[in-house]
C-alpha cells in the first residue's frame, strides 16, 4: 500500500474569514477531505481559534498550532517552518498567496505551492492603504521568487502574474475556485424579511467593488417604489456611501445588510430580480458562478476576467455607463414581472478543478 502524501495548508482564512478567501480555502479543503483522505494526510496550520471550519471535517485533519517559542514567533510568516520540518511534509500550500519566509532554505525537500487570487494591490493601489498594499506586494514578490508552483484562479490572473511578478517558476496552473453550492436552495426566509422585488449586490465595501456607482444608478432611475436594492456586505466604505445618499428621496429603497450565512445569501439570490456585481476589477468572480448555479441572472461589467465566466445567465453592461446598466436592470425587471425566467441550469465543473489540483499535488514526486 502506497503511503499517503503529507500536505500542509496555511488555514487561517479557512478558520476565521467569511469572504472570498475564506470560502475558497474551506471549499478546497472540504473537497479534499470528502474525496481524497485515502491519498492525502492533511495538516492545517493555524494559531488562533476556529470560527467557521466544519468541526466534523476537522476531525479528519491534523490541526497544527505553535508549541515552542520559536514556532510562535510570526507563526504564519516563519515559525511554521519548524512544524513543516518535524512533520516531514511533502507539500505546503499557501491558500492565500502567502508562503513562509525561508521555506525553501529550511525545508528544501518540500514542494511549495501558492494560490494567487489577484494582484489588485499592484493594479488598483488606491484601494489599499499604504501599509496593506506594501505588505501584499512584498508577499506576492516573495511567492513569485520561491514557490515551486503557482495556482491562478483565472487566466486573467495568470496573465497578471506573468506580467507583474515574472515568477522564477514558470509552473503556473489555472484552477478556478471550488464551489459547494446546490441548485436546491434551503429555506431561510424565516430569519429574513424580504421585499417582493429587489436587485441584490453581495460584496465587501471597497472602492473597486463600486457599490457607489450602483447605488447612484439605481436611485437616479425611475424604478417603482416597490423595487428595492439590497446591499450585503461590511466595510468602512459603507458608512461613507450611506451618508452620501441618505438625503436622496428614494434612499428608503436601499436596504443595507451587514452579513449573512451562505444559506441566507443563496436564498436572497434565489428570490431576487437579479444579482448585480459592479466591480471595477477582480481576480475571478465567485458571485457569477453562485448566481448561475441557481439559475439567476447576474449583471456584470465588460471587464476581461468576467468574460471567462460568460454563460446563459450573465448580462454585460459597459463599465461605468449608468445608462447602459439601468437599461439592463429594466430589461431583466420586465422579464421578472412577466415570469420569463430561464431555468435551463448551469453546471460548474467541479471535477475539472479537482482533477487539475490533484495533478499539481502529484507533481511534487516528479
Amino acid at each position: 500500500m502506497l503511503r499517503k502524501i503529507k500536505i500542509g495548508f496555511d488555514a487561517k482564512r479557512a478558520f476565521v474569514n467569511t469572504t472570498g478567501l475564506g470560502n475558497y480555502a474551506r471549499n478546497l479543503l472540504y473537497t479534499l477531505i470528502d474525496n481524497h483522505l485515502d491519498t492525502f494526510e492533511i495538516y492545517l496550520f493555524h494559531s488562533g481559534k476556529n470560527l467557521y471550519f466544519d468541526e466534523n471535517r476537522l476531525k479528519h485533519c491534523h490541526w497544527i498550532k505553535p508549541q515552542s517559542f520559536l514556532e510562535k514567533l510570526l507563526f504564519r510568516q516563519f515559525g511554521v517552518n519548524f512544524s513543516i520540518q518535524s512533520l516531514s511534509l511533502d507539500i505546503y500550500h499557501g491558500l492565500s498567496m502567502e508562503i513562509p519566509l525561508f521555506i525553501r532554505h529550511l525545508n528544501p525537500k518540500v514542494y511549495v505551492i501558492a494560490t494567487i487570487h489577484d494582484l489588485l494591490f499592484f493594479t488598483l493601489p488606491r484601494d489599499f492603504s499604504l501599509w496593506d498594499r506594501t505588505i501584499h506586494q512584498l508577499k506576492a514578490l516573495y511567492t513569485g521568487l520561491h514557490a515551486n508552483h503557482i495556482i491562478a484562479v483565472s487566466s486573467y490572473t495568470k496573465n497578471e502574474i506573468q506580467r507583474i511578478l515574472n515568477p522564477i517558476s514558470k509552473e503556473i496552473s489555472v484552477i478556478p475556485p471550488f464551489f459547494r453550492i446546490s441548485s436546491k436552495i434551503p429555506c431561510e426566509e424565516a430569519s429574513l424579511t424580504l421585499p417582493n422585488k429587489y436587485f441584490l449586490c453581495v460584496a465587501s465595501y471597497m472602492k473597486r467593488k463600486n457599490q457607489g456607482f450602483l447605488m447612484q444608478t439605481f436611485l437616479n432611475e425611475d424604478f417603482e417604489q416597490d423595487v428595492f436594492l439590497i446591499l450585503v456586505g461590511h466595510g468602512s466604505e459603507r458608512e461613507r456611501l450611506k451618508q452620501a445618499f441618505q438625503s436622496h428621496p428614494k434612499f428608503k429603497q436601499l436596504i443595507f445588510i451587514d452579513s449573512l450565512t451562505n444559506e441566507q445569501v443563496s436564498t436572497l439570490m434565489n428570490k431576487s430580480i437579479a444579482v448585480i456585481y459592479p466591480s471595477i476589477d477582480e481576480g475571478f468572480g465567485m458571485p457569477i458562478i453562485e448566481a448561475s448555479i441557481i439559475c439567476k441572472k447576474i449583471i456584470i461589467p465588460e471587464i476581461p476576467v468576467f468574460f471567462e465566466l460568460k454563460n446563459a445567465f450573465t448580462v454585460f453592461y459597459k463599465p461605468q455607463d449608468s445608462i447602459d446598466l439601468a437599461s439592463k436592470m429594466k430589461l431583466i425587471l420586465e422579464e421578472f414581472n412577466s415570469n420569463k425566467t430561464d431555468t435551463l441550469g448551469f453546471e460548474y465543473q467541479l471535477e475539472h478543478s479537482l482533477n487539475d489540483l490533484i495533478h499539481v499535488y502529484n507533481d511534487f514526486s516528479t
